[in-house]
């Protein structure tokens, strides 16, 4: 794979660019943070790696993808439809960079695994270092969840991560096992049984894979090329 020789001038454009409104109480790198759950410094630290996901798109000549953190800052980035249009693609960029959702299908989720997969090896050729697995992860943590994205309101639903279900699921059990350990007769060696039974299959149910797709999904993620630069952006 050929690496293209490194345009410092676009890369001082990209790295200057403010996407916050100095006079916003909720400019976009706070909005960013709220909306996925990040803190401020995460936020901020996505953005920077969106900037260099741009880059890429401008310079790589062929089609490169977006982690999914990286993704939420070019979602966001084009709600805010003066400064993406006008500000990047039309000042900094010099051309329009396109987003696009996934067709989806076996087909789709393959090709843009290959393109994550090259995008990442195109970020280190250009930046001389590894992309943050914190942001970058791999290709299979990835693409792994991508059908299990839901938005939601937390107002009207409550959120529990899986380990934190697990956790509470052995409290639980520890504690009306505890109940039990006095004497114990048929009966409570056959509710034992029950709740063991529950917990394992409790268990199972929180390390299945997630959403309708199963793990990696059936649908993969990508996005269109970008206009007439040669380069584009996958997303999920």
């Amino acid at each position: 794979m050929r690496t293209p020789e490194f345009d410092q001038d676009l890369w001082n454009r990209l790295e200057a660019m403010d996407l916050d409104n100095a006079d916003a109480v909720l400019p976009l790198s706070r909005r960013l943070a709220r909306d996925n759950g990040w803190t401020q410094d995460f936020a901020k630290r996505v953005i920077d790696e969106y900037k260099r996901f741009v880059y890429l798109a401008m310079t790589a000549g062929v089609p490169v993808t977006p982690s999914d953190e990286v993704d939420q800052a070019w979602h966001l980035h084009l709600c805010y439809t003066r400064h993406y249009w006008d500000t990047m693609c039309g000042e900094i960029l010099g051309r329009p960079l396109h987003h696009g959702p996934t067709k989806g299908g076996q087909s789709e989720s393959t090709k843009y695994r290959d393109w994550y997969g090259r995008t990442l090896e195109l970020y280190e050729a250009a930046f001389g270092q590894a992309p943050p697995r914190d942001i970058w992860p791999v290709s299979d943590d990835r693409f792994r969840d991508v059908e299990a994205f839901r938005r939601v309101n937390t107002n009207k639903r409550l959120t529990l991560s899986r380990a934190a279900a697990k956790s509470g699921v052995l409290g639980a059990a520890a504690l009306i096992l505890a109940g039990c350990t006095e004497s114990l007769d048929l009966e409570d060696m056959f509710f034992i049984a029950t709740v063991i039974i529950a917990v394992i299959l409790i268990f199972k149910w929180l390390n299945s894979p997630p959403g309708p797709g199963g793990k990696g999904g059936g649908g993969g993620g990508g996005c269109a090329t970008c206009g007439g630069c040669g380069g584009c952006g996958g997303c999920s």
